[in-house]
């Protein structure tokens, strides 16, 4: 969920030229800022899916909303345009564009590829280029609660567990191109102990 939300700073959003010269949305699915459900994203967080193609007009889901695709990685400044394979989206009238995927699903249609320049092509370079866009981010995670409700230890703990596993996923999804790194940990419920004597 938080690498969803972080990546709708960058992606889900293009459109591209398609085989027509025509300027086309179809890339886009739920709400317009997530990936169509017929797009092959390789399990992108903002949805589509890792299709497998059959051979025999059918494509199957191996998985689902797992990394940062190519093109989400590019359009966060954290690939360069030539490292985007090539992929494709299914045509299918009678499967619908706008859902959130779902696991181990097969679809018929036909691949219709797409390329980076396709996209290049619609919305331009991405500025600033991979070259000199932020690689480090820094995050802060604040726990909220109504007046006159305490905090308990376990909360804290939990809270910094959960940093602390988003900042190891993000480094995983970027393949360590770029970097979370959390604000001050959770200061914890401790007792001072006696100090030992130094000779």
């Amino acid at each position: 969920v938080l690498g969803h939300e972080v990546m709708h700073q960058w992606s889900g959003r293009i459109r591209f030229i398609d085989e027509h010269g025509e300027l086309s949305t179809a890339l886009l699915g739920k709400d317009g800022s997530h990936w169509s459900d017929l797009l092959q994203t390789h399990a992108s967080v903002l949805y589509g899916h890792k299709w497998r193609d059959n051979g025999d007009g059918t494509f199957t889901s191996e998985a689902i909303q797992s990394f940062f695709s190519p093109l989400d990685l590019y359009l966060a400044g954290w690939y360069a345009a030539d490292e985007v394979p090539p992929f494709f989206l299914i045509d299918n009238p009678h499967h619908p564009a706008a859902v959130p995927p779902t696991a181990d699903i097969t679809v018929e249609g036909t691949a219709r590829p797409i390329t980076i320049d396709d996209i290049l092509a619609a919305e331009g370079p991405r500025v600033p280029p991979m070259s000199e866009a932020q690689k480090e981010f820094r995050c802060a995670f604040i726990l909220l609660t109504p007046p006159g409700v305490e905090i308990e230890l376990s909360q804290t703990l939990a809270l910094e567990q959960i940093s602390t596993k988003f900042a190891e996923r993000f480094a995983v999804w970027t393949g360590g191109r770029a970097l979370a790194h959390n604000g001050p940990e959770a200061l914890r419920m401790l007792s001072p102990g006696a100090p030992e004597t130094v000779t």
